[in-house]
């Protein structure tokens, strides 16, 4: 287990407190967590989930290798995030190389 910035670049850390962003000073709603990049190791999965207060929330996404390069949370899945709290992912599995994956999702206030 590793963990990274929810936005920018960052390289994957042991420490989740060295890639942890602080939310904007407003309640806000995230949905639509997506990554993109090289697959994992053939015949691993690898899973990404939003971290809110260091607490694992249910936006996640997995892939399976070697076919998804890319994965998509559920829908119409939203997670609350309150107002200041501290955001990062953590990401479970093993890379091929971790330096290339592009996460994304949305942050908005309803």
């Amino acid at each position: 287990m590793t963990f990274a910035s929810v936005v920018g670049t960052s390289t994957p850390n042991a420490s989740e407190s060295a890639v942890t962003l602080l939310s904007p000073n407003a309640d806000l709603v995230a949905r639509d967590l997506v990554m993109r990049g090289p697959g994992p190791i053939a015949g691993n999965l690898r899973s990404f989930t939003l971290r809110v207060n260091g607490a694992d929330t249910a936006l996640t996404c997995t892939e399976i290798a070697p076919s998804n390069r890319s994965c998509t949370s559920a829908p119409d899945l939203t997670v609350q995030v309150p107002a200041r709290s501290s955001l990062a992912l953590r990401v479970d599995g093993q890379d091929q190389d971790p330096q290339r994956v592009m996460v994304s999702l949305r942050l908005t206030e309803h």
